[in-house]
């Protein structure tokens, strides 16, 4: 399996640790797009869920709710978003929907085109 750099909390009330092994996403699924991550976003809910755990059930954990990028990859039935298009998108950690890595997958809803 591919791996990429990604910005890791190991535990809970942790600090955050880049890594160069975590699996990277391969193909997007129904609904579902791929994004190269450019930038990303450090809001008071990421270090919120770093210092107390909050929402995460599961450790270690790749955090980053708000991020920009490219799309590489679109999912079966996805409208309106193609290989290459700058999109911004609001993630959801917990689900696995992270920005503090290089690639991401995303629920194409939670995606929006950057004009």
């Amino acid at each position: 399996m591919p791996t990429q750099k990604a910005l890791v909390l190991p535990e809970k009330s942790g600090q955050f640790v880049v890594v160069d092994n975590w699996p990277t996403p391969v193909a997007p699924g129904p609904g579902e797009v791929l994004i190269k991550v450019k930038a990303t976003a450090l809001n008071p809910v990421d270090w919120k869920m770093q210092k107390d755990g909050y929402f995460i059930q599961e450790y270690p954990i790749v955090l980053g709710w708000d991020f920009s990028g490219d799309v590489e990859a679109v999912g079966e039935g996805v409208e309106g978003l193609v290989k290459g298009d700058r999109v911004m998108a609001l993630g959801f950690p917990p689900k696995g929907f992270s920005g503090f890595q290089q690639y991401t997958l995303m629920p194409a809803d939670l995606v929006g085109n950057i004009p």
